[in-house]
């Protein structure tokens, strides 16, 4: 058996033993209410409908979550296959076969969530057209149709994705392209974009019936209530407030990790009911936001904050550290220390996000010096996308959000090493 065969039997295994480890997955509260939505069959905006759809006759050939994880943990595992096949180095090819077991992509790994599928789904899209970049493969038809497939439902699971759909559809349009003529790029562009966008039309429309939630509302009230607690002012239309309502309340409740606590669980905002009122709703935050800019930015950057800083499952962690030392002590200080320290750095987001930065630069250094740029440039600019409009439309500050940033960021390290060793190179197009 080669060295390659050992990989992918390695790499199977690892699936395999990865899978029974986590059956049949975890649910969180989000989650139990989309598996609620499934096998009732009633859908609403407030979570994208499509993973309750597809979870509602995955549920008919095995009743509960466990089918929902083995497509997921299919979809990180086929991502690393591609990237294994993107490199000849065999110390790489080994080191990447534990891609999963990354600690910021293994403690999501179990969570039957919709930020973890769109993350598999774009990390797998991704890395199959890195593997085509650096091996200078064509995209066929016959690959393209099944990538856009994968790619519209990691689209339409997760809002934000929306916004980093087009990135992928430019890399897979250069694929499809003659690079020497401008009016084939621009005709693959219409193409794939057609085919793309036209999917997800026909899922919207041939899907089920979905309840408009209006949920971007609590968005908005979400920084309404920065404005007004900074103001120390009542800025909200009226019909917005519940009978609970004052700015005493608010000042209590108002924080800037979420907006639960404002408007779940015995609420003191609502949303409009009317489009009359949910245009006042828009009109009163446009107006807000435009007379007090810095206020709205520093409350952006604050939620953001939290996203960036969180550590996945450090709660635990801390209360195991209370159980086996006296709290206040040394002892229970060196540990607490040294456990936040490991936990920002395998297990924040924020240096990954930095080196995702990092690594868009070196990519655009070494563009024309060597084909692992492209991929480079592309899986780090989707990742980065995200966290761009995280930072305007996200109104809870959780690290699941930017999974799919992170989960990018690993699996571009081979990558950005193939970069570095060419970033000084001056010789033509190489496909190390």
């Amino acid at each position: 058996m080669t060295f390659l065969r050992k990989e992918y039997l390695g790499l199977f295994i690892l699936f395999i033993v990865h899978l029974i480890v986590l059956w049949p997955g975890t649910l969180s509260p989000d989650s139990q209410g989309q598996y609620n939505a499934a096998i009732a069959g009633q859908y609403s905006d407030h979570h994208p409908f499509i993973m309750s759809f597809l979870w509602r006759y995955l549920d008919k050939l095995y009743p509960g979550p466990g089918l929902m994880l083995l497509m997921q943990l299919s979809l990180l595992y086929g991502s690393t296959l591609f990237l294994i096949k993107s490199v000849d180095h065999q110390k790489w090819r080994f080191a990447l076969m534990f891609t999963p077991l990354i600690p910021h992509i293994l403690c999501y790994s179990c969570m039957i969530w919709k930020d973890v599928a769109c993350a598999y789904s774009y990390m797998f899209v991704l890395c199959t057209l890195a593997y085509l970049s650096v091996r200078d493969k064509k995209l066929t038809f016959s690959m393209l149709f099944p990538l856009l497939i994968i790619l519209a439902y990691g689209t339409l699971v997760k809002f934000q994705a929306q916004y980093l759909a087009p990135i992928v559809l430019i890399w897979m349009a250069l694929h499809r392209a003659d690079y020497t003529f401008k009016k084939s790029f621009l005709k693959n562009v219409l193409v794939t974009a057609s085919i793309f966008y036209g999917m997800i039309a026909s899922i919207q429309h041939f899907g089920p019936k979905v309840q408009e939630n209006h949920s971007w509302q609590f968005v908005k009230l979400y920084d309404l209530s920065a404005i007004a607690v900074h103001l120390n002012e009542d800025i909200f239309p009226e019909f917005t407030k519940t009978k609970t309502f004052s700015m005493k309340e608010l000042h209590q409740r108002f924080n800037h990790q979420r907006v639960d606590d404002l408007v779940f669980s015995d609420p003191i905002l609502q949303k409009g009911s009317t489009e009359e009122e949910r245009q006042k709703v828009w009109n009163t935050w446009a107006s807000e936001v435009l007379k007090h800019p810095l206020i709205y930015l520093r409350h952006r950057a604050a939620n953001l904050g939290y996203v960036l800083l969180s550590t996945p499952g450090f709660d635990p962690i801390s209360r195991f550290i209370n159980q086996i030392s006296e709290p206040g002590s040394m002892t229970h200080k060196t540990l607490y220390i040294s456990a936040r320290i490991t936990g920002y750095l395998f297990l924040a987001h924020l240096i990954g996000i930095a080196l995702s930065f990092g690594y868009l630069m070196l990519s655009l250094v070494t563009l024309g010096k060597t084909r692992s740029a492209i991929p480079l440039f592309f899986l780090n600019a989707t990742g980065l996308a995200m966290v761009f409009f995280l930072y305007f439309f996200s109104m809870a500050g959780t690290p699941r959000y930017t999974y799919i940033s992170i989960c990018l960021v690993h699996a571009s390290h081979v990558f950005a090493w193939m970069c570095w060793k060419r970033r000084k190179q001056t010789s033509p197009l190489s496909s190390s």
